[in-house]
């Protein structure tokens, strides 16, 4: 489970710096050919993120709202 929450942490991160480089692009007025993709390789991650019943269950708060702010 702690690589699993390491890899949310880390993909929480990704999406901030993504959401922040679209905003900036915008604001250039730099269009993009194709949408910007984040990709991860661990399986029990993407099925977190993805599936609405699944639940992260930790003592960590932090790591909840983090994970429902990448939902």
């Amino acid at each position: 489970m702690s690589l699993t929450k390491a890899e949310l942490l880390t993909f929480l991160q990704i999406a901030k710096e993504a959401i922040y480089m679209v905003r900036l692009f915008r604001a250039l007025k730099v269009e993009l050919d194709e949408s910007l993709t984040i990709e991860c390789d661990n399986l029990i991650t993407i099925r977190l993120l993805i599936e609405k019943t699944v639940r992260l269950q930790t003592k960590l708060r932090y790591i909840d709202i983090y994970f429902y702010w990448l939902r």
